[in-house]
């Protein structure tokens, strides 16, 4: 339901906007405080999780929109797992997980070393 709400507000509202709301959901969904979370390192994070399937859909040659909501719910994981200490970086998604890292302490988001 919450991604036809998604894709129904992203015909009106900026990706940006509508990216930085579906990832906030999505962290609290996971049990994250996103209240305690500035609004500028939300918009970081979503604005890079949109960057990357950018990228990725590229390659794949699909529309980046048909998978947008799905790169968001994995990078919602991927952060609320950085942020209560419970994530395992793999060898191919470090780097990845690092500039999430990189963003929560830039702006002053806590989180617990895994």
């Amino acid at each position: 339901m919450l991604k036809i709400v998604y894709f129904v507000t992203g015909l009106v509202l900026p990706i940006r906007t509508t990216s930085r709301l579906y990832l906030a959901d999505r962290l609290s969904q996971h049990g994250v405080k996103t209240r305690r979370i500035p609004k500028a390192c939300l918009q970081e994070l979503a604005d890079d999780a949109v960057a990357s399937v950018k990228r990725i859909a590229a390659i794949s040659h699909r529309g980046w929109r048909e998978i947008v909501t799905d790169h968001l719910d994995g990078h919602a994981v991927n952060v609320a797992n950085i942020i209560d200490g419970t994530l395992r970086d793999d060898l191919t998604m470090h780097e990845y997980n690092e500039l999430i890292r990189e963003t929560l302490r830039r702006h002053g988001v806590p989180f617990l070393s895994a």
